[in-house]
């Protein structure tokens, strides 16, 4: 699989990332096996977080699997470790915890875990309206001054504050922002439907100021929780037409509007066409839009893993992406 230099650093990933978010000890070896596979197949780029498990026994449970598969094959060098911290506490989404001592915190526990002293991206999960974004990003340079950081990012950030960081950082002579990770698929998201409502996605002015200032993004939620192969249902080769009721409620209450269920028929039949899975569709148009595009992908399967590792060469026309967008990429 191809990599790309990720603007203004060294490091090279491959296009599709893999989601971690699901692992823990109880499915250790499933998650071994998908990312042997992963690595097999060319993906070099792992996303994880360390709240990712606390919600069941408090502790980086995503972050401990992860770290002990790279401690079985030896600490490989080509892969990357992109994780987070910062998340607010899971009984108060609402108070921001992104002072130094909690950050310092979160990537301790962070660098034992993954048992790695430095951490290739490093992103500030959330934001904090309440202080300007210099101060936000000053601990994160102190941290890579120490050594312990290579490059940082910024997760769920809103246009303006996203402008704001980026034009902070091409002011300093030396600086590691990198990268923004937002929600982001063709399966768009009622935000009304959001339990948290500081996560944020990418929009038309996020779109346009990653577009501006050539500036990658990492997508979560990239595939949108499977809607789109839950809503087509494949029989004998061909997708029989999108039947809503073929979703459950929790899914539709998140994704059902017109804008999904008018790209649906798109997907259908260039899928079809191409002799594709609607995943695979939904995917590739990700990675041809006109910013760079890491998107993060979260498996139940090794077929599913599969299927979307071979995405980077499905080819895709001007044409058929203003189709699948039917008129609106957001």
């Amino acid at each position: 699989m191809r990599r790309f230099l990720i603007p203004n650093t060294d490091l090279w990933a491959a296009h599709i990332t893999l989601g971690t978010s699901q692992f823990s000890p109880e499915f250790e070896k499933r998650a071994f096996a998908q990312m042997d596979r992963f690595v097999e197949m060319g993906g070099n780029l792992f996303d994880t977080a360390n709240i990712y498990g606390q919600w069941t026994d408090g502790t980086n449970q995503s972050e401990q699997v992860v770290g002990k598969w790279l401690a079985c094959r030896d600490q490989p060098d080509d892969v990357l470790i992109a994780t987070k911290g910062g998340h607010p506490r899971l009984d108060d989404l609402t108070r921001p915890r992104l002072d130094h001592a909690s950050l310092m915190q979160d990537l301790d526990q962070s660098r034992a875990a993954l048992g790695r002293d430095l951490i290739d991206l490093y992103f500030l999960h959330r934001d904090d309206l309440s202080q300007p974004v210099e101060k936000l990003l000053e601990p994160l340079e102190s941290f890579r001054s120490a050594g312990l950081i290579r490059w940082y990012g910024i997760s769920n950030w809103r246009a303006d504050r996203l402008r704001q960081a980026i034009e902070w950082s091409r002011q300093q002579d030396d600086c590691g922002l990198a990268m923004l990770q937002n929600r982001w698929s063709l399966a768009r998201f009622n935000s009304e439907a959001s339990p948290d409502p500081t996560m944020a996605a990418v929009d038309q002015d996020v779109f346009e100021i990653l577009n501006r200032y050539d500036f990658p993004v990492m997508a979560y939620g990239s595939m949108g929780q499977g809607f789109y192969s839950k809503l087509l249902h494949c029989r004998k080769g061909t997708f029989e037409p999108p039947e809503i009721d073929r979703v459950s409620k929790p899914m539709r209450v998140q994704y059902e509007n017109e804008i999904n269920l008018k790209r649906a028929q798109v997907i259908c039949e260039i899928a079809h066409r191409k002799e594709r899975k609607p995943s695979q569709i939904v995917l590739a148009w990700l990675l041809h839009q006109q910013v760079l595009t890491f998107p993060v992908v979260g498996f139940s399967s090794l077929r599913q893993l599969e299927e979307a590792m071979v995405v980077p060469l499905i080819g895709i026309t001007r044409q058929e992406f203003e189709c699948i967008s039917a008129g609106e990429f957001f």
